[in-house]
């Protein structure tokens, strides 16, 4: 049996051998227990994916014992992601290779029992089709652990995209910038989709649901679209600072025909009320001031990234003489640098990997979680940064203010020290670069023994 047929199902699967080692999971699990794939199979007993499972932690011994497929039993349980999850699982022993293993499959529910509580009543009222709420229930139980907006309706296209077996599909934030979701692209198709994208940069904001046909299209001004038969635009949030909207290029008749607007209208709804929802959340985790995410958050994602990722890095970065730009300044004009390197950082950063995160983590230092990087690689984004706050002349009433900043780097070492040596570490480095003359970059690897 290949394992790999669980890889795409929204269901969690985990396979065990008889000592309870992970052997196989999928995305659905990892997401669920907040640990990469990389760091559960081969190390982890299943007891290591659930802090908890009905109050009490997992005891290995009582999920080996099973030489017949079990009933379906609906748990109350905690991983490293959710705090407090329900779900249905069931586990099925099988012997591949001589070797007897189990598949854990657990369905979660924590979704669908809210959903049945807030949502029941008005898609019954709406006589929204059972149908609906099942693929809404598959789809919130796929993005409820997404935390950018972005990535929330990155999710809902590619479900959108998949279930119509459609090729691409577009997203503009309210400044205009488009991003693609594109699936497999047939031959001859990136051309329009390359003018489309430019198409939809230019267009007036859409404040309704609307459906442009072919005739439409072409008095949009919209060019190359030999393979785009119309195009559909769904407002997200349209009354809203996080506004947003979806575009959906159609390419046949066909697959006009069978798109259900009113299903993807419901969709869009669920995925503005996530966005609602996750907004309200994240106002208790970025700084009011720089607008980058607070030290709670900052630690937050420590223990998640150190978890999920192998190889991560962390930048350190403190602005060089702070209190003698307050001293000189003033408070406000203290404020005036802050907000300006909350800004440089958010740039630099962000861009280069939406997975990045960067956080002011006290008065005037900040923090920088780069996965997949090395610590090299990252002090080399740190020179980057370093040189455009070098360069920046910060206004500040008839004044201008220059400044610079030292950074320390570091890398994780799964297995070999703690997250808070980890932390230590960086701060090490950060304090050998302003003790050694400030404006500069050091690697923990670098300060003398």
């Amino acid at each position: 049996m290949e394992f790999t047929i669980f890889d795409h199902i929204y269901d969690s699967v985990l396979v065990y051998d008889k000592k309870g080692i992970v052997i196989y999971c999928n995305e659905a699990f990892s997401a669920l227990s907040g640990v990469s794939p990389n760091r559960m199979i081969g190390k982890m007993d299943l007891s290591k994916a659930f802090a908890e499972i009905e109050g009490n932690p997992i005891l290995v011994k009582d999920f080996v014992a099973h030489h017949e497929p079990t009933n379906t039993r609906v748990i109350r349980y905690k991983t490293r992601a959710v705090a407090d999850g329900l779900a249905q699982f069931s586990i099925m022993p099988l012997v591949k290779d001589q070797e007897k293993l189990f598949i854990f499959v657990l369905r979660d529910l924590s979704v669908e029992e809210e959903l049945h509580k807030k949502y029941r009543r008005e898609m019954t009222l709406k006589d929204k089709k059972i149908e609906q709420m099942n693929s809404l229930i598959q789809l919130l139980q796929k993005t409820r652990l997404v935390k950018e907006p972005i990535k929330i309706l990155e999710e809902f296209l590619k479900h959108i995209l998949f279930e119509y077996s459609l090729p691409a599909a577009f997203i503009r934030d309210g400044e205009g910038q488009v991003y693609r979701v594109l699936e497999k692209i047939p031959s001859g198709y990136a051309a329009s989709m390359n003018a489309m994208a430019l198409e939809i940069e230019k267009m007036k904001p859409i404040e309704k649901y609307i459906y442009f046909e072919k005739e439409s299209l072409e008095k949009l001004n919209f060019s190359n679209l030999q393979h785009v038969h119309s195009l559909l635009g769904v407002p997200v949030k349209p009354n809203s600072k996080a506004k947003f909207e979806i575009f959906i290029p159609v390419p046949t008749v066909d697959h006009a025909q069978s798109l259900d607007q009113d299903r993807i209208s419901t969709l869009s709804q669920q995925m503005a009320m996530m966005i609602d929802n996750m907004t309200l959340e994240k106002l208790s985790i970025v700084d009011d001031l720089t607008k980058l995410y607070n030290a709670r958050y900052f630690r937050e994602k420590l223990d998640e990234y150190t978890v999920k990722y192998p190889v991560l890095s962390m930048i350190l970065a403190d602005i060089d003489h702070f209190k003698l730009i307050n001293d000189t300044y003033g408070h406000p004009g203290g404020d005036t640098v802050l907000q300006r390197i909350g800004s440089i950082l958010k740039q630099a950063v962000e861009s280069e990997n939406r997975e990045n995160v960067v956080s002011r983590v006290g008065g005037e230092e900040f923090s920088i979680l780069l996965p997949h990087k090395s610590p090299q690689e990252a002090a080399v984004l740190a020179e980057e940064i370093a040189e455009i706050i070098r360069a920046e002349i910060i206004p500040y009433g008839t004044k201008q203010i220059k400044l610079t900043m030292s950074f320390g780097v570091s890398a994780w070492s799964p297995g070999q020290i703690s997250v808070r040596d980890f932390y230590t570490r960086t701060d090490q480095a950060l304090y050998y670069s302003k003790r050694n003359g400030r404006n500069r970059i050091t690697r923990f690897e670098e300060i003398p023994t």
